[in-house]
């Protein structure tokens, strides 16, 4: 099971990323947030294989929640998400950086 953090402004573009997450099976949304601080904070008691970082998000930016993850969870795949990111898109990568 690949376990997912989701971190976006945007309620559409997360319900997006939901959708598209939840047709594969291996993969499980354990957190999802609008805030940088959030996401780190989430990352560091879940520990995910994953966190998706969106272009816009609250407070901290995407850069120094990406920067604080990793320092906390080396092994945490962290995807800064381009603008309007295709969610199925992000599905494939997610499996293909994480899956084994």
């Amino acid at each position: 099971m690949i376990r997912v953090v989701i971190c976006d402004s945007s309620s559409e573009s997360r319900a997006a990323l939901k959708e598209a997450l939840a047709g594969r099976p291996e993969i499980e949304i354990v957190g999802e947030t609008d805030d940088g601080e959030m996401s780190v904070a989430l990352a560091a008691s879940l520990a995910p294989d994953a966190v998706l970082l969106a272009p816009r998000i609250v407070g901290l930016s995407r850069e120094a929640a990406c920067k604080r993850i990793r320092g906390l969870l080396p092994e945490t795949y962290v995807a800064a998400l381009p603008e309007a990111a295709d969610p199925h898109a992000v599905a494939w990568e997610v499996e293909r950086a994480v899956g084994e």
